[in-house]
């Protein structure tokens, strides 16, 4: 990016400025200083007018007023790229589901417990919950010592490499259906950037470590997956989740075989739209 990073915000990016409290604004937090700088700058730049489209979407869906109290804080006190990635993501999946929903979305709806998702909307008159998650890979590919492809039994890093993928997806997924209300339909948007084959370690992660080459309809639940732990029935889908150039779309959803609530063919259509021209 070239001239000054906060010019460049408030004048390309003024729905953005508008988030930021005033001290972020008269000095921008680590993660808007670290996105808008060094190797990255130009895609940097790119993505926050993507984010700023987003939230341009949510002010005429919402009060703005309410769009700022939910995002401000986050925003105005971001202290990494990798920090300001996940907020991009949750955002700019929020504004994609808001416009499949019939009604007007609840951005972070808290549970019984106080805990909260991203958003809930109504697709197909029936109230979906989704929560995005991103996980970079930060295995550098093509390099030595290679990663392992089986799971260890103690879940240890091996001597002479990493760990599986789908292992550190399944650690950092495991809790998730804290965040959601109980006994209704609710998606995880899995985000994740990576340089090895993200399909086959997601896979791996959700239904156990034989399924990293299963790519069937009918893939069984190994007791090692995430949709065999009990408290997953609470999950209704997992779905491998992209953006590109301001549009999200859906690379791949697999459906919990033991959720709760399953997701009917109508809203995974529904789903699927948002890469087909559904801009966001």
């Amino acid at each position: 990016m070239s001239g000054d990073p906060q010019n460049f915000i408030r004048t390309q990016c003024p729905n953005l400025w508008s988030m930021l409290n005033r001290k972020a604004q008269s000095d921008l937090p680590q993660g808007l200083k670290e996105y808008l700088s060094g190797q990255n700058a130009i895609i940097g730049d790119r993505n926050l007018v993507v984010m700023n489209t987003q939230i341009g979407y949510l002010f005429q869906r919402l009060p703005e007023k309410e769009v700022r109290d939910h995002y401000r804080r986050d925003l105005s006190a971001v202290d990494s790229e990798h920090k300001l990635a996940e907020l991009l993501c949750e955002i700019t999946l929020t504004a994609a589901l808001s416009r499949l929903s019939a009604q007007k979305p609840a951005i972070r709806p808290k549970n019984h417990s106080g805990k909260s998702c991203d958003v809930g909307v109504v697709i197909t008159d029936i109230y979906v919950y989704g929560d995005s998650k991103r996980f970079l890979d930060p295995w550098p590919e093509g390099k030595q010592p290679k990663r392992s492809i089986a799971k260890s039994r103690d879940w240890s890093k091996p001597p002479d490499g990493a760990r599986p993928r789908s292992m550190d997806i399944y650690s950092k997924l495991k809790d998730c259906y804290l965040q959601f209300p109980e006994s209704t339909m609710n998606i995880i948007f899995l985000f994740h950037p990576s340089g090895g084959d993200s399909v086959c370690y997601i896979r791996a992660a959700l239904f156990g470590d034989a399924a990293f080459f299963e790519d069937g309809s009918e893939i069984q639940v190994g007791g090692d997956g995430l949709f065999a732990i009990k408290e997953w029935s609470n999950i209704s889908a997992c779905a491998y989740t992209r953006i590109q150039n301001g549009t999200v779309s859906i690379a791949a959803i697999w459906q919990n075989p033991k959720a709760a609530v399953p997701v009917p063919d109508g809203v995974i259509a529904k789903l699927k739209e948002m890469g087909n021209g559904g801009r966001c």
